[in-house]
């Protein structure tokens, strides 16, 4: 269910979602925080989705939360799906730690890795690039910020504002991993 949800992201967001699992589980390794698997996976695919439709004043995590929770009830998981939200919301949140929600912190640092080369020197070498190789960036420099900037226009008072008035548009932009989409070695 969670791999069909994550193609109606559009491909960008999708493999962007892939690589966020892979790279995201393999820093929780490095770290030795015990994730559970499926939560992480399916929150990893899918903590972008919101951000395929712009709400002005709501938060895409929050759509983001409710898509998880759609997936999880369709699987029969409904219990799963309120702590799958509660990480796709808690992934946007600057600062988070891992005791503040688990699989959210370590969606961030997979996703932030991959997008801005964050903690990139934490993984063994050729690793990122690997994930690259596996799920290809399919724009995903150029498509995000334009995301990023679409949802901090359309909800001024929200975190993806201040990360964009922090220059995480351009960060992703100028991101050393946006090396790896041309590369196909």
């Amino acid at each position: 269910m969670a791999e069909e949800a994550a193609f109606e992201q559009g491909l960008a967001l999708r493999q962007h979602g892939y690589r966020t699992w892979l790279i995201g589980a393999a820093l929780a390794d490095q770290d030795r925080a015990g994730l559970d698997p499926e939560l992480f996976y399916i929150t990893s695919l899918l903590h972008d989705a919101g951000m395929v439709s712009a709400v002005a004043g709501q938060d895409f995590t929050v759509r983001s939360g409710q898509i998880l929770m759609d997936v999880c009830r369709r699987a029969q998981a409904s219990g799963r799906g309120q702590e799958a939200a509660d990480a796709a919301v808690a992934h946007a949140t600057p600062g988070l730690r891992a005791g503040d929600n688990l699989a959210g912190c370590y969606v961030q640092a997979g996703a932030m890795a991959d997008l801005a080369g964050l903690r990139m020197w934490d993984l063994p070498r050729g690793y990122i690039r690997r994930a690259y190789q596996a799920y290809p960036a399919s724009g995903a420099h150029a498509e995000i910020p334009r995301l990023i900037r679409r949802e901090a226009r359309d909800v001024p008072d929200g975190r993806f504002a201040m990360l964009r008035a922090a220059g995480m548009d351009r960060m992703v932009a100028a991101s050393p991993t946006r090396l790896y989409s041309r590369s196909r070695s």
